[in-house]
């Protein structure tokens, strides 16, 4: 009798530690189609805290890039203030400046708008009405509009959200879907073309995913 509880027991033990390596592998294989072959599995949706889960998704994926205090981003635009007044025209005065483009290294990238201040702010004001902010000065925008081929602008940027050129698609820069847009597959030539550096997330994240990661990256604006 104690020979064949032993050999039993044995049994058990074995077929309990093969089920244990079994559920071992099955949980590795699901963690790698996650992540999708490298990148690590990212934290389950909370449809209830949308923005919480992006910042989760934001430490994991974009961080290492992206900085979001204004001191500028290792490889990427700091996105603090992203898309107001301020934000946009340090970016047409300096779009190589720390806090922009100096970090991601663009070959032959943008180069910066020369003008007076009334200019400089007309065109601020265009870019900003893309956004589609409520408080956009229509008449200021209307003149930066207009200082688009004065300053050699439609050199690089288009403005009917289709053509494709040398920088970004202007219109509806800064919008939710604008901004989900590169945030799926900033490649597209109506936005960085062969320049981008910055990966694809389509396919990656869910398109719930991306549109909470969009409203994210929008609610970094402090003021107009």
């Amino acid at each position: 009798m104690l020979t064949r509880s032993l050999g039993a027991l044995a049994v058990a033990v074995t077929v309990g530690v093969l089920s244990a390596i079994a559920i071992g592998r099955r949980a590795q294989e699901a963690a790698f189609a996650a992540g999708r072959a490298g990148d690590q599995p990212r934290p389950a949706a909370s449809r209830s805290d949308p923005l919480g889960h992006a910042r989760a998704i934001w430490e994991e994926r974009c961080s290492r890039c992206h900085g979001l205090a204004g001191g500028g981003g290792e490889k990427a635009p700091d996105f603090k203030d992203y898309d107001s007044r301020a934000w946009i025209r340090g970016f047409l005065e300096n779009p190589e400046g720390p806090r922009y483009m100096r970090t991601a290294k663009l070959d032959k990238g943008m180069k910066p708008i020369l003008g007076t201040p009334d200019e400089l702010d007309a065109l601020a004001e265009m870019v900003y009405q893309q956004t589609g902010a409520s408080d956009a000065d229509a008449v200021r925008a209307a003149r930066g509009r207009e200082l688009i081929a004065q300053k050699d602008c439609d050199t690089c940027h288009e403005l009917d959200g289709e053509g494709e050129n040398a920088g970004p698609n202007l219109k509806g820069r800064g919008t939710l879907a604008w901004v989900e847009a590169v945030i799926s597959d900033a490649g597209q030539g109506r936005l960085y073309g062969e320049k981008n550096k910055m990966p694809k997330f389509a396919g990656k994240l869910t398109p719930a995913e991306i549109e909470d990661m969009a409203r994210f990256v929008m609610a970094q604006k402090a003021g107009p």
